[in-house]
């Protein structure tokens, strides 16, 4: 048996959907260790993608939102098959704890909610198989915990912007990092250009262990479980 997983994300890096596959693949082992072999992970079409990038998950009607939200709807009402949608929550930890982010609150109303009306009366329980992965403030707050792999890259070329400090700094206390607004605008010398590069390696078990993102999004794909069980199986 085979899991599938749909998998978009609103950044239209030319390499986000592999950025986003080796991050989630590294949560579902540390979810429920299981063969990589055994779960698939799909991009979209290529109209549904459009519907996902940047902010056009956002919008109402469009023709590409509309083909997106079909493709999510007819992939998720079917057995052992999930979606993972990227939303980065643009804002900090500390800022979402005391209200909810207006992008999450967004989804909830320009996906979510739709998703739900096209499933009702077919498979209504299916929109439990649609998991959303908002990093605060963003995909960086991840990545840039990779300190080996991003200092080695910060030592390839000269840096006039503290870049390297900042990176020790979060090495050495991992939870500030989902503290820090716009994260890639404080490491020019990183921004998105390494993204891939810094997935391998992750320390993911001293990321997960601050308590924060990361964390959360590791706790809602293991509160599934159907989706445990399909990584079991």
């Amino acid at each position: 048996m085979t899991a599938r997983v749909l998998l978009l994300t609103e950044d239209s890096a030319k390499d986000a959907h592999a950025t986003l596959e080796a991050l989630l693949r590294k949560l579902l082992q540390s979810v429920q260790r299981h063969d990589a072999l055994r779960v698939r992970v799909d991009p979209p079409s290529a109209q549904a993608a459009r519907g996902a990038h940047r902010n056009e998950w956002k919008a109402r009607g469009k023709p590409h939102v509309t083909a997106m939200l079909r493709e999510l709807a007819t992939h998720i009402a079917q057995e052992d098959k999930f979606a993972v949608f990227h939303v980065d929550a643009d804002a900090t930890w500390t800022d979402g704890r005391r209200r909810v982010p207006q992008n999450l609150a967004l989804f909830e109303q320009r996906v979510r909610q739709p998703l739900r009306l096209l499933l009702a009366g077919k498979n209504a329980a299916a929109i439990a198989r649609l998991f959303v992965l908002h990093p605060h403030y963003s995909i960086e707050a991840w990545l840039y915990q990779n300190d080996r792999e991003a200092l080695r890259i910060l030592a390839e070329t000269p840096c006039s912007h503290g870049c390297r400090a900042k990176v020790e700094a979060w090495k050495a206390e991992r939870a500030l990092l989902d503290e820090v607004e716009k994260p890639k605008d404080t490491t020019p010398c990183l921004r998105d250009r390494h993204n891939l590069a810094l997935t391998n390696g992750l320390p993911i078990d001293d990321v997960l262990a601050a308590e924060k993102s990361l964390h959360e999004a590791r706790d809602h794909l293991a509160a599934s479980t159907e989706l445990c069980a399909a990584l079991e199986a």
